[in-house]
């Protein structure tokens, strides 16, 4: 039987993109008491709160867009979510395609303290990357 690998690596590009463009994000992270978390995994990044996994922000390349996958429940009471963000549903999974300028504005204080409120209602366990949300 084959062993799975797990993978806890960015590659060059996605490495240099995200010290790039979200320190803003890595700053937040000593301030909160590291509430916050953010893991490497295979090449993407998940986002924690409070050891509850928010969501995954993948790089890509080819485009220059952050890929963030997120659960619907935690976007989808917060109406400016929503109207500012282009995003796809695929069952309980928000995919949405944002430049740097409107992942700083999707990871906001704001919205952030927003979904904190929902993460609280839902009780999942791993896998939904951005399932619970920051």
């Amino acid at each position: 039987m084959k062993k799975m690998v797990i993978s806890r690596y960015l590659s060059k590009e996605t490495y240099e993109a995200v010290k790039r463009d979200f320190c803003f994000l890595i700053e937040k992270l000593e301030p909160s008491g590291f509430e916050y978390g953010l893991q490497i995994r295979d090449n993407y990044l998940n986002l924690y709160y409070r050891g509850n996994s928010l969501g995954e922000i993948a790089y890509r390349k080819s485009k220059k867009l952050y890929k963030i996958r997120i659960n619907h429940k935690f976007v989808e009471g917060i109406g400016s979510v929503i109207r500012r963000f282009k995003h796809s549903r695929k069952r309980t999974m928000l995919y949405l395609l944002l430049r740097v300028n409107n992942c700083i504005l999707f990871l906001a204080q704001k919205i952030c303290h927003q979904w904190h409120g929902r993460l609280k209602k839902f009780s999942f366990k791993r896998k939904s990357f951005l399932n619970r949300c920051f």
